[in-house]
């Protein structure tokens, strides 16, 4: 899972994505395009130690705290659009994500 490999931690995720974005990713000399579904996790265990502690650093920031250090707009208007989702626990999104789709 990323969010323990990137972030250390884990929980229980979502069984629907919120939305999704897209973004050109750099591998090398080209860009190659990305498709990207966003799943809200509820945090239940947090590691000291995780794969790509030395490459990345954690932070529990506010919803407008992380828009700012965000460089993607479809992310950013995804997060907009999802906050009152993120609000609600886990095990709520299911049926809100899908009254939405609805």
């Amino acid at each position: 899972m990323e969010a323990m490999e990137e972030a250390g931690v884990a929980g229980t995720i979502a069984k629907k994505p919120v939305g999704s974005y897209f973004y050109w990713k750099r591998i090398k000399k080209a860009f190659v395009p990305v498709s990207v579904d966003v799943y809200p996790l509820e945090v239940n265990d947090e590691r000291s130690d995780w794969l790509e502690r030395g490459q990345r650093q954690r932070a529990w920031v506010s919803l407008n705290q992380a828009i700012a250090l965000v460089d993607e707009p479809q992310l950013i208007l995804l997060m907009r659009d999802a906050a009152t989702f993120l609000a609600m626990p886990v095990r709520q999104l299911k049926g809100a994500a899908e009254g939405r789709a609805a």
